[in-house]
């Protein structure tokens, strides 16, 4: 098994675990990754 499969399977997982469809998983993706990005300069902006 690769990587690949392993994630795709992994994904598909989390999605029926959390009851998502592919494109609202998508849109979490997007803003899980600009919170992720604020906290980051945030955190960092104190350095």
């Amino acid at each position: 098994m690769g990587f690949f499969s392993w994630h795709r399977r992994q994904t598909q997982w989390w999605l029926d675990q959390l009851g998502m469809s592919p494109y609202a998983g998508l849109w979490f993706a997007y803003f899980k990754g600009i919170a992720t990005a604020l906290i980051g300069v945030w955190l960092l902006e104190g350095l």
